[in-house]
């Protein structure tokens, strides 16, 4: 059902507020640490604690975590789960880089490490809940001059990244998405059956901002004409002004290709 013009309105001012709040109250969190940036998030920890993730800037240790849940949008409520997380994941103990994780609108996230190089994950798909906004997912922000940061997902999926992308993920499909904006990344497919964890071959090395990877276990397709995800824009607010920049000239160029 199509929204009216009011309610895309009052659908974009919750998901805007909520940008503000990551690019504002979450901005002074330690590494390897989650902030609340907008309601509707619960969360479950390791063990009994007074520890609260329920108001906006609430910030816990990922070590003390179990699982995240974030809803999707509820325009009475005003909530629209959103959280920014600060990782090391593989980088060294003793760096003060981090890469930057945004998770947004009707996701699980489960199974994380302390640093969060791994970690299971899961969103509804194709929800987007009004125009501009994005569909549920994940956005990763690497350093700029760290290297590559590698995650494993999911125990299918590894990514180094040095890049800005968004990643979702087909729960039923077993299908892993990722669009990459800015920067490069490999990827490989882990072998879900191989209880030894070996990662089978380099499946993409490198592929360049503007093309979507959709992962099927083994299998893989670029699609280097893939439509831009909803939202873009309005994610890149939430990271620094630097990478903001960057994603919108990105964006920008993508759009004039296309044209």
């Amino acid at each position: 059902m199509s929204l009216v013009a009011q309610d895309i309105e009052d659908c974009l001012a919750i998901v805007d507020q909520a940008i503000r709040n990551a690019a504002t109250v979450c901005s002074e969190m330690d590494v390897n640490q989650a902030c609340l940036a907008s309601p509707g998030v619960n969360a479950e920890f390791t063990s009994d604690t007074d520890v609260r993730f329920e108001e906006i800037g609430d910030v816990v240790d990922l070590a003390s975590l179990s699982s995240l849940q974030l809803a999707p949008m509820d325009e009475s409520a005003e909530d629209w789960g959103f959280v920014v997380i600060h990782v090391n994941a593989d980088l060294p103990d003793d760096s003060d880089q981090y890469a930057t994780i945004l998770a947004y609108g009707d996701v699980n996230i489960s199974e994380l490490s302390p640093t969060m190089d791994t970690f299971n994950f899961s969103n509804a798909t194709d929800d987007s809940p009004c125009d501009g906004a994005p569909a549920s997912g994940m956005l990763i922000d690497t350093p700029d001059d760290s290297g590559t940061v590698t995650f494993r997902i999911n125990d299918r999926f590894e990514l180094a990244f040095n890049s800005t992308g968004t990643v979702s993920y087909d729960a039923d499909d077993l299908i892993f998405s990722l669009f990459v904006m800015l920067g490069e990344v490999q990827a490989r497919a882990m072998d879900g059956e191989d209880v030894s964890g070996e990662v089978e071959e380099i499946l993409v090395d490198a592929f360049v901002a503007g093309q979507m990877a959709i992962f099927n276990d083994a299998a893989i397709e670029i699609d280097e004409d893939a439509d831009l995800p909803e939202g873009l824009d309005r994610l890149a607010g939430a990271l620094d002004e630097e990478t903001h920049d960057e994603i919108v000239d990105s964006i920008l160029t993508m759009l004039d290709d296309a044209d």
